[in-house]
C-alpha cells in the first residue's frame, strides 16, 4: 500500500465531516489525531511513553495560540485574492498540479499533486533542491519532476498545470 492510499480514508473524513461539522470542532478532532500520532510516534522510534491526554490538551492549546497570533500578525491584504478553480481533466486522463519553492535563494523545494478527472487525488510528491533566483526554472523544474514521476508510474495521458 503507497501512502496515497494511506491517506485516502483521512481525506474522506476531513472532506465529509468539513460539510457536516463545526469548523472548531473538526480543528479539535484533528488536532487530536496528530497528537495521537505524534505519541505513538514517540513510543516507536524513541521509546517514550507519553500522556495521550495530557499532549492533546498541550497540541489543542498551541494550535489555538498559533491562530490567535497569525490572526493578530498577518493582517488581511487591501487587495482582493486571487481566484483560482481547479479544472477537471477529460475522463481517462490524470491532471498535474506543480508548483516550486525558493528557500534562502540557494535551496527550496518542488511539489506535485496529481488528480484524476473525478478529483481523486492519486499521488503527492515532494523533492528538495539547489535553487536558483530565476523563478522560470524552479517552476519549469516542478513541471518536469511531476511529468519524470507520471511516466515513472506508467501514466501516458496527463495535463500539467
Amino acid at each position: 500500500m503507497n501512502s496515497t492510499e494511506d491517506t485516502l480514508p483521512l481525506m474522506r473524513f476531513v472532506k465529509y465531516n468539513s460539510q457536516q461539522v463545526d469548523k472548531g470542532k473538526l480543528m479539535n478532532v484533528l488536532t487530536i489525531a496528530w497528537a495521537i500520532w505524534f505519541c505513538k510516534n514517540k513510543r516507536v522510534l524513541d521509546n517514550a511513553s507519553l500522556d495521550v491526554n495530557f499532549d492533546s490538551v498541550g497540541f489543542i492549546r498551541m494550535v489555538h495560540d498559533y491562530k490567535l497570533h497569525t490572526s493578530k500578525v498577518f493582517k488581511p491584504l487591501g487587495c482582493p485574492a486571487a481566484v483560482s478553480k481547479w479544472v477537471r481533466p477529460p475522463q481517462g486522463v490524470v491532471k498535474i498540479n506543480a508548483d516550486a519553492h525558493i528557500g534562502d535563494g540557494t535551496s527550496g523545494g518542488l511539489g506535485v499533486v496529481t488528480r484524476d478527472w473525478n478529483g481523486t487525488m492519486l499521488w503527492v510528491a515532494v523533492k528538495r533542491t539547489v535553487m536558483n533566483l530565476n523563478i522560470e526554472v524552479p517552476e519549469t523544474a516542478a513541471v518536469r519532476y511531476g511529468c519524470q514521476l507520471a511516466l515513472r508510474l506508467g501514466i501516458d495521458r496527463y495535463g500539467s498545470k
